[in-house]
């Protein structure tokens, strides 16, 4: 996460440990998630959702050698937003 200052909507240290706690539960893959776990994960991307104060990027990324797609994102909480 940028150590810039963050301007959130809620409470600015609980949206942050949010998004950290978001960063260590994805580190295990998809596949290898339990139900529970997945619900959890939802939970925190739904909260995030809500509180997070956006800041949007609208970045490129790689899908072959010849091609690319546009992505956008939030510079916060890593959240995608439809390009």
């Amino acid at each position: 996460m940028d150590n810039q200052q963050i301007n959130y909507n809620y409470n600015c240290d609980e949206v942050k440990h949010v998004i950290f706690v978001k960063e260590i539960m994805e580190r295990i893959p998809v596949d290898d998630q339990s139900m529970e776990y997945k619900q959890i994960v939802q939970l925190i991307e739904e909260y995030l959702s809500l509180k997070c104060q956006h800041s949007l990027v609208l970045d490129t990324i790689d899908v072959t050698t010849e091609k690319s797609l546009p992505i956008m994102y939030c510079k916060w909480c890593f959240t995608t937003f439809n390009t």
